[in-house]
This record gives C-alpha cells, sequence and structure tokens, in this order.
C-alpha cells in the first residue's frame, strides 16, 4: 500500500525507475541510429563507386534552354545535353549520388558550362538500374531559330562532357567522357560540320 501511494504522491520523473527506463531507451535509440547509419547504409567509397558504376542508353543532343525576347535580340539559347542510366555493379546499395558534367569544346578544352544532378535519392540496389538521368549545360549559344543555330555550325561545332561523380564518403573525381552529338532536339539528322 506504500508503494501504491507513493507512486500517486510523487510524480514519475522523480522515481528512479522511471530514469532507469529513459536511459535505457535513449541508449537503445543511440545503438540503432548508429547500426543503421554507420554499419547498414554506409556509402560507397571513391574506389567502389569507380569500378561499380556502368553507364548505358547515353544519348545526347543539343536543346533549346530558353526563348529570349529582348529588345536587341529575339531567340533561344542552345544548350548541350547528355542523358544515360548507370547500373549498380557492386554489391553495396548505391544512393545519395552526385554527378556534375562539364561541356568542353573538342580541342579547345575551355569549358561552355556546367550541369550537375543529385541522382539516385531512392537507393540503387546491387545488379539494378537507374532512372534516366539528364544533364544539361548551365550556358550555351544564342540563336534566332534552331535552323540558323545549325547553320552557324562553327558556334557549337564538336563538343564533349566530362562526368564527375561522387557519393557522400568519396571527393569528386573523374569517371568518364562522352562526345556530344551534333543533334538538335526535334530535328531529324544529325549535322555535318565541315
Amino acid at each position: 500500500m506504500k508503494e501504491y501511494l507513493e507512486e500517486i504522491i510523487n510524480p514519475p520523473w522523480k522515481q528512479v525507475r522511471f530514469w532507469i527506463t529513459a536511459v535505457f531507451v535513449l541508449l537503445l535509440a543511440i545503438y540503432l541510429i548508429y547500426f543503421k547509419f554507420i554499419l547498414i547504409d554506409r556509402d560507397l567509397t571513391a574506389e567502389e563507386l569507380k569500378s561499380s558504376v556502368e553507364f548505358f542508353n547515353i544519348s545526347s543532343q543539343w536543346i533549346e534552354k530558353e526563348k529570349i525576347e529582348d529588345e536587341d535580340f529575339k531567340g533561344i539559347v542552345m544548350v548541350p545535353q547528355i542523358s544515360f542510366q548507370i547500373r549498380n555493379n557492386s554489391e553495396k546499395k548505391m544512393k545519395n549520388i552526385y554527378i556534375l558534367g562539364v561541356f568542353r569544346k573538342l580541342y579547345v578544352g575551355k569549358a561552355m558550362g556546367e550541369g550537375f544532378e543529385i541522382v539516385m535519392k531512392k537507393p540503387v540496389l546491387p545488379g539494378n538500374v537507374s532512372e534516366k538521368i539528364i544533364i544539361n549545360s548551365a550556358f550555351g549559344y544564342r540563336a534566332t531559330s534552331k535552323e540558323n543555330f545549325k547553320s552557324g555550325s562553327v558556334e557549337w561545332g564538336k563538343s564533349v562532357v566530362e562526368l564527375y561523380i561522387k557519393s557522400r564518403r568519396s571527393k569528386l573525381f573523374f569517371i568518364k567522357s562522352f562526345y556530344i552529338r551534333q543533334i538538335i532536339e526535334g530535328m531529324a539528322k544529325d549535322v555535318l560540320i565541315k
């Protein structure tokens, strides 16, 4: 009867049993968080990422990024674009991957623009493939129309995109280069540069 009255009179936070239970629950929560994020959900290292990424379904083209309606210029901005999927060839799931594309004119080396994508927020399991990843250059070239852009081939000549990749645990590193096809979105044939 005395113990029952003590529980009613003293609030729970003043009892030893409450604090033992609270400390136990807190320690259990810390252990579960550590186990989940440190031991189970470890991201790939740079070496693992480099050996496990396989690119496929690669496509590139030039697209119309925006229309310009200024007093001194009316037209469009054309930028290079690359799209691809990634296959996870590792034994760990792949997630939180950051991909940077640096678009350059071939033989010049100067960057014409960059684009980036944070991909695979939904993990890609071993052996599976990512959704389609699309990277556009942030900058491009002006033209009054797609047809005029096509004829001004000196501006948009042969170009490449250098892809850099990183996970949460790795630094950003170069992984692969791809040529940008000389195709304009919505136009049927490749443009031949002379």
